[in-house]
């Protein structure tokens, strides 16, 4: 399934329109990161389920999947030193906004099943993530793809804490070490089969 045929629906495509034009208007940065996510997330989906209709979900998710960062102050989103534990606590909270910002549009397009992917991308697969420190399977299945979707595209380009991205292989290398830590090593494994 390319790209081009996810967004058919009405509803859908304005749903998507409405929130990432406010993302493109707050963050540019943040927009574009989602846009790769969002594609990131649906070569990894399309690896481990053939499913339409979870493909389209995790896309929708993906794209979304940081739209709570425009509740965020500008100024910590592109701090360049280390973020204070305030900054941190700030920081964690755009998934929670994200699903809040979810759950107050009118639209029948969005699911319980899209605001807790949004809600939940940043759990780790071993209980360590935010924001309710959920582990394993109790992960929903998309927001555990967009996790290493969002992971990868952050290592490979460039962040306002780290100019330089790393290298594709080290990258893959990350993905690797953090596998059953942060991520669900069986999405990774499949990932890396399908490269």
């Amino acid at each position: 399934m390319s790209v081009s045929q996810i967004i058919v629906n009405q509803n859908e495509k304005q749903m998507c329109l409405h929130f990432l034009n406010r993302l493109k208007r707050y963050d540019l940065d943040t927009y574009l990161h989602s846009c790769r996510v969002a594609k990131i997330s649906l070569w990894i989906g399309e690896s481990i389920v053939f499913d339409e209709t979870f493909n389209k979900q995790v896309y929708y998710a993906a794209l979304l999947h940081d739209v709570g960062k425009i509740k965020v102050p500008y100024g910590i989103l592109h701090k360049t030193n280390k973020l204070s534990s305030a900054d941190w606590s700030i920081i964690r909270k755009h998934s929670q906004y994200g699903a809040e910002l979810l759950n107050e549009y009118p639209s029948e397009s969005i699911t319980s099943d899209l605001i807790n992917s949004v809600y939940y991308h940043h759990e780790h697969y071993n209980g360590n993530g935010y924001p309710n420190g959920l582990r394993g399977d109790d992960i929903p299945l998309p927001a555990r793809v967009i996790s290493v979707a969002d992971a990868l595209d952050a290592m490979l380009n460039p962040r306002p804490y780290r100019k330089t991205p790393l290298l594709y292989d080290e990258a893959i290398g990350e993905l690797q070490i953090h596998a059953g830590t942060q991520f669900d090593p069986s999405i990774i494994i499949k990932m890396i089969n399908c490269l």
